[in-house]
């Protein structure tokens, strides 16, 4: 697929590190550094502008290299089809230090997908389903409703070493190589299909990896509705 994309004060291109990967790094382009507060967010601009075609979005996400070593990463966000403007990264400081952003560093990651405008319905009343509007644990005790939760100890995912999982959904074989890798409270792993690494903490790869069919964690019942 082909995307214009215009510079911004001679901003720099998106882009991908890998031929797997599914976002292309983005750059901040500013004039002088930002320092981002603890707990604070600032509008950090990227240096391009683009014409995605009618059809698409560009979701501009968290880097989880940043995330990870630094506690800060960008708002998710997305870029309609008819925005011309300059691509800004809204970038979250979660640690308890102040950050500094320099000009070229990279800040966030671009990824361009299908998104389905529909047209409402509007009815008094909707098709009858066996659930209807329950909610957790609405089927009750006798029927026990499967949900899941993300991992949360080194043990529970050495016991899945080698097992394919899928990233975003998308049907490509990737493999948790290695053992996960403990940094201060946080839990990393890392994925692999054979030639690129793709490093996550728990939440993200929660959000993010399917494992047999259902979300990267482990399996909790429910009994209580919501």
């Amino acid at each position: 697929m082909q995307i214009k994309i215009k510079k911004i004060n001679d901003g720099k291109l998106p882009e991908y590190k890998t031929t797997g990967a599914s976002g292309a790094d983005c750059y901040a382009r500013i004039e002088k550094p930002v320092v981002i507060k603890a707990k604070k967010t600032e509008t950090i601009p990227l240096g391009f502008a683009v014409e995605i075609p009618a059809g698409y979005e560009m979701q501009i996400r968290p880097r989880s290299g940043l995330a990870r070593k630094d506690g800060v990463k960008a708002v998710l966000g997305t870029i309609d089809s008819d925005y011309r403007g300059e691509v800004c990264a809204i970038i979250f400081n979660d640690s308890e230090k102040d950050f500094e952003v320099k000009d070229g560093d990279r800040i966030a990651q671009a990824v361009v997908a299908p998104v389905i405008q529909v047209n409402w319905d509007v009815v008094e009343s909707l098709t009858d389903t066996e659930r209807g509007g329950g909610g957790f644990g609405s089927t009750g005790v006798k029927e026990v409703e499967k949900f899941y939760q993300p991992f949360e100890t080194e043990s529970e995912l050495k016991q899945i070493i080698g097992k394919i999982v899928y990233y975003n959904g998308i049907k490509k074989f990737i493999k948790f190589s290695t053992v996960p890798s403990v940094i201060g409270k946080r839990i990393f792993v890392h994925f692999t299909d054979g030639h690129d690494e793709i490093e996550m903490d728990l939440m993200t790869a929660f959000q993010k990896v399917t494992i047999d069919g259902h979300r990267f964690g482990k399996e909790i019942t429910g009994e209580e509705s919501c």
